[in-house]
C-alpha cells in the first residue's frame, strides 16, 4: 500500500496542472552512475515519444531522448538543455554545478527567491508542460 500513495499523489499533482496521458514504468538499466543515461522499460509499444517528461514522486527527473520498441534511452534533468523554470512568478535557467547539483541562473538579485520555494518548468524552455521539480535549499548572490 505504501507504493499507493506516492503514485496517487502524482496523479493528483499532474491533475492540478493539466489533463496529462501517463504510464507507470520503471528504469530497467544504467550503465554506471557516472553516466547520466539510463533506460525505462517501455518504448513504441507504450507510444513513448522523444522528449516525453520523466517523474517521480520528488519531481521531473528527465527526458526520452530515443525510443525503440520495448525500452527507451533517457537523461537526467541536469543534463537536458534549455530548461526554463519558474519559482514565484520568477523565471531562469536550470543548470549543473561543477559539483552536480542543479542550479538557477539569470535571476537578478532584485527577485524574491526564498528557501523551500517551489521550483516548476516554465514552459518556455524544452519541457512544455509546467510541472514540478523540487525546492529551493540554497540562496546564494553570484
Amino acid at each position: 500500500m505504501k507504493n499507493s500513495n506516492w503514485i496517487n499523489e502524482i496523479k493528483y499533482n499532474l491533475n492540478v496542472y493539466a489533463n496529462y496521458d501517463y504510464d507507470l514504468t520503471k528504469m530497467s538499466y544504467r550503465s554506471s552512475y557516472l553516466s547520466n543515461t539510463f533506460y525505462i522499460v517501455g518504448g513504441l509499444n507504450k507510444n513513448y515519444k522523444i522528449n516525453n517528461v520523466l517523474i517521480n514522486e520528488l519531481g521531473v527527473v528527465g527526458l526520452i531522448k530515443e525510443v525503440y520498441d520495448e525500452y527507451s534511452v533517457c537523461e537526467f534533468i541536469n543534463e537536458v538543455d534549455n530548461v526554463s523554470v519558474d519559482i514565484n512568478g520568477v523565471f531562469g535557467t536550470l543548470n549543473k554545478s561543477k559539483d552536480g547539483l542543479l542550479i538557477v541562473d539569470n535571476i537578478s538579485n532584485y527577485d524574491e527567491i526564498n528557501l523551500n520555494d517551489p521550483v516548476y518548468t516554465s514552459t518556455l524552455g524544452n519541457i512544455k508542460e509546467k510541472l514540478y521539480i523540487g525546492r529551493v535549499f540554497k540562496v546564494e548572490e553570484n
